[in-house]
């Protein structure tokens, strides 16, 4: 029976990066714990930067708390994406990094490990399904920058960008599970 170190995995990344595929490979390894998805997509349209901001503070700490009695959650996509993709509506996401310090604790730290996968902007690009934010090769790239200064800015200490750039799903699926385990 496989067991991974943490309790709560974010995967994080543009459009059709993988990581769906990913979810699916750390549900199948660790297939001894009860993993929980929770998949966060787009917020409803809203009228006004306020208006998001509010929505999205509310449903993001939300996921914080629920975090704290859930044994096993996976967020496919969390607080991390809106950093990212508020620029697309209009306003600043970082306000979520000061939702997050009101979470991160030593031992939510130490449960939880935030991943988050990029590529290079001409792949995503080519496995783009036309509902992605990114239209050319300017703005996927401008993305992934804001996924990686996203990284960056995340207080959580156990966390890793990982550059699927070249890679099978075999080799990111490796490297994600040595970091679980």
């Amino acid at each position: 029976m496989n067991s991974s170190k943490f309790n709560i995995v974010i995967i994080e990344g543009p459009d059709r990066v993988g990581k769906d595929t990913q979810i699916q490979a750390i549900r199948n390894h660790f297939n001894g714990d009860l993993w929980q998805v929770l998949h966060y997509s787009k917020p409803p349209k809203l009228d006004n930067a306020d208006d998001y901001i509010l929505y999205q503070s509310s449903l993001f700490n939300q996921m914080f708390g629920l975090s704290t009695v859930v044994p096993k959650l996976i967020l496919n996509r969390s607080h991390i994406g809106e950093a990212v993709y508020a620029n697309y509506r209009g306003y600043d996401g970082s306000y979520v990094f000061d939702i997050e310090k009101q979470w991160v604790d030593e031992e939510s730290d130490d449960a939880t490990v935030v991943i988050i996968l990029v590529t290079d902007a001409d792949q995503l690009l080519k496995r783009d399904d036309g509902d992605s934010f990114y239209k050319n090769i300017e703005e996927a790239e401008s993305e992934v920058g804001r996924f990686i200064a996203a990284y960056h800015s995340t207080s959580f200490t156990n966390k890793h960008l990982i550059n699927v750039s070249g890679k099978t799903i075999e080799q990111v699926r490796e490297e994600i599970h040595a970091i679980l385990v």
